[in-house]
């Protein structure tokens, strides 16, 4: 095992990389993608429970960067990515409810995103919680929440969250950089900011805009 978690930290950035038919969003993500792909991949045998004093568990991971940055193509290119695909046995993504939400609703989130059946009109939270619980104590699992905007926000999803099993992980994208830090001094390893792109990227990120845009006009 110790071999093969070698090997895939070893792998150059190509390798984290979505096949060709899924690479138009990605220019200038490169380093971050790989970046984030290495934190989850080479931590995940040897984490201890103990380095979180969170009731989950497991570290967290905010991706902290302003609009348009690139933050959610990011966190989906981590969550697609075949070698996360094959290293956690569930990944959950979940579109965070700008409004006010409960616990509740996002423990059915997580179960829809997971495909599980369940009674939607007789389940009470208790009872979501237990049915989440039993999913994800034996699974090594990938949660993405994406787009925090306050701490309530994080706080509501953190009570939504199970205890997961070793070596699981959970991803934060967030736009509010206080929301960010908040995260990482409760349960993080670090907040990953997003990759300010360089002026030829610039370049090619507007060049492939606008050909998409006559591209849809004609």
């Amino acid at each position: 095992m110790e071999t093969i978690l070698k090997q895939i930290y070893n792998i150059g950035v190509n390798s984290y990389l979505p096949l060709p038919n899924q690479i138009t969003d990605i220019i200038g993500l490169e380093k971050d993608i790989e970046r984030v792909c290495k934190s989850l991949l080479s931590n995940y045998s040897s984490f201890s429970s103990s380095s979180s004093s969170s009731h989950i568990g497991v570290q967290v991971i905010p991706i902290y960067g302003v609009v348009g940055s690139g933050k959610t193509t990011l966190a989906r290119s981590v969550h697609n990515n075949s070698v996360i695909v094959e290293t956690f046995d569930i990944r959950i993504w979940i579109d965070v409810p700008h409004k006010d939400f409960e616990v509740g609703d996002i423990l059915e989130k997580i179960l829809e995103s997971g495909n599980h059946q369940w009674m939607r009109c007789s389940s009470s939270e208790k009872q979501l919680h237990e049915r989440v619980q039993k999913i994800f104590n034996s699974k090594r699992s990938l949660f993405v929440f994406d787009d925090v905007r306050s701490i309530q926000a994080w706080e509501t999803l953190h009570r939504a969250l199970p205890k997961l099993h070793s070596g699981s992980y959970v991803l934060a994208t967030t736009r509010v950089r206080y929301v960010a830090e908040y995260i990482s001094q409760k349960q993080s390893q670090f907040v990953h900011n997003m990759t300010l792109l360089n002026e030829g990227d610039s370049r090619a990120l507007f060049k492939r805009c606008y050909l998409t845009g006559l591209h849809q006009v004609s």
